[in-house]
């Protein structure tokens, strides 16, 4: 004990306590002392960790094993499912997420070419066959509702974890930060929280701004490159929806440019740095109330736009290009004061285009890819039906979107179905106040807005209380730029 106390206030050059990311002392370490988003790993004494690590050892219950539920954390073992089942589970997961989260050791698992993954990667498992589950209705509803709260408790004891925590935890909780459970009866997964906190595990799982790590495989690399850009983009995403501050810097950011430099890339990883970079623009945009369309987003034009209709399916890259200049166009006519109501619906008709662009092509989707779109997806289309309710023209279209929300929602508790009674409501009261004479207009843009026949889907038979969802539920997320009352 006494030679462990001496080495933790006195670490020599090869103690590996003092190496918590990067080995610096490596001749292709980057420099970072000018760097101020860096991880610190330099090989000097660091009071906490010796001491949390010293009380852990003095403290530690003696002669007690490791429980059997820490030893059996996967559905399977749990038996929450059949093998078969699982594996089923996670070759859906798959063909719907790989476009999304790297699942190189799923691939391994399922083709019998690894067997340790269930126990290696508990929480990716489980993550994987939750979500897949909303494409098997053959899994019994309270299996799935077991599933999804034994997730749960997963994730919380993963966000409080002491770092590092494992490459597949950082998959698993970026995965749920674009995916909400499909089972969930509550408040809906705040993405913007859970993205904050599986970055500074990222950041120390990785290495700081992914930089890569002595020895790690090029594999390895591109695929926590991979992480990290889905992880930076969603919580860019729910930053800008929700009015928070960034807790990922800027920097960290560009460094998702590096993936492209890689000797083997996907053909979606350019879509993916593309959207990551606009949103940055957005972010900036956003920050300086000036700022318009034409100059936030003219350098991204020269760059990326040449990406945005070879993007692939889904093509999430043009929903967020338009969705940026709706945030613009929707900001600067909220700062006109004293305009004539004429000015004022020629003012908003950039954003009535906008908004119809992102609704005609958002129910393009085929109805079997729809479920594989992340939420954030869902609150671009959503918010566009809403700006056009409130345009109180062009109503076939957000009538299209209430009908295509119900027939590809996976069930009750799916954000589409959800989404879709938030739709109906504010088209219900957009309707009401034409029929009243209130803030009505008839024409001045109608014809400048794009036309798309979509035939109707009728309502499901199952109706959700009205009471327990108002029209405003869920869309305070935009209520930094925007008021939503406004709208309806």
């Amino acid at each position: 004990m006494a030679a462990k106390l001496f080495e933790a206030v006195f670490p020599h050059s090869e103690s590996g306590l003092n190496q918590v990311v990067n080995n610096t002392n490596s001749p292709n370490a980057p420099t970072e002392e000018h760097n101020p988003d860096t991880v610190i790993a330099h090989n000097y004494p660091k009071p906490v960790e010796i001491l949390q690590d010293l009380q852990s050892e003095l403290y530690a219950q003696s002669g007690r094993p490791a429980s059997e539920e820490t030893k059996r954390l996967d559905v399977i073992s749990l038996g929450l499912l059949s093998f078969e089942t699982a594996v089923q589970l996670l070759k859906t997961s798959i063909s719907r997420y790989s476009k999304w989260i790297p699942l190189a050791d799923v691939v391994k698992f399922v083709s019998n070419a690894s067997r340790d993954f269930p126990r290696s990667s508990p929480l990716l498992m489980d993550v994987l066959c939750l979500l897949a589950t909303r494409y098997h209705p053959e899994v019994p509803s309270q299996t799935v509702q077991d599933i999804y709260k034994h997730v749960k408790r997963l994730v919380a004891d993963a966000v409080i974890e002491t770092p590092p925590v494992a490459s597949s935890v950082v998959q698993a909780l970026t995965l749920l930060c674009l995916f909400s459970p499909a089972v969930q009866t509550d408040k809906p997964l705040d993405s913007w929280h859970l993205s904050a906190s599986t970055a500074n595990h990222a950041v120390v799982a990785f290495g700081s701004s992914n930089v890569k790590q002595p020895d790690a495989v090029e594999e390895r690399t591109i695929e926590q490159l991979r992480v990290w850009s889905s992880l930076c983009l969603t919580h860019l995403q729910y930053s800008i929806g929700s009015g928070r501050p960034l807790s990922i810097s800027v920097r960290l950011m560009d460094g998702c440019r590096r993936l492209l430099e890689q000797s083997t890339i996907m053909p979606f990883d350019t879509p993916l740095i593309a959207e990551l970079q606009f949103y940055i623009c957005l972010h900036t945009a956003l920050q300086n109330p000036a700022a318009t369309s034409e100059s936030a987003f003219t350098p991204w034009d020269f760059a990326w736009s040449r990406f945005l209709a070879s993007s692939g399916p889904p093509r999430t890259l043009e929903l967020s290009h338009w969705f940026g200049h709706l945030l613009l166009h929707r900001r600067s006519a909220s700062s006109q004061q004293g305009l004539s109501h004429q000015a004022m619906q020629e003012k908003n008709i950039p954003a009535w285009r906008e908004s119809a662009n992102i609704v005609s092509q958002f129910v393009r989707h085929s109805s079997d890819q729809a479920p594989d779109l992340p939420d954030f997806a869902f609150f671009i289309a959503s918010y566009a039906a809403l700006v056009l309710c409130e345009s109180a023209i062009d109503h076939h279209l957000v009538e299209n979107l209430r009908a295509y929300l119900f027939k590809v929602a996976c069930g009750e508790s799916h954000i589409a179905f959800k989404h879709g009674f938030i739709i109906q409501r504010a088209l219900e009261r957009s309707k009401h106040a034409d029929s009243n004479g209130e803030d009505g207009t008839n024409s001045g843009g109608a014809e400048m807005l794009p036309q798309l026949q979509i035939t109707e889907t009728p309502l499901p038979s199952q109706a959700m209380g009205m009471g327990e969802f108002d029209a405003l539920a869920g869309f305070d997320i935009f209520g930094e730029y925007f008021t939503v009352g406004s709208l309806l």
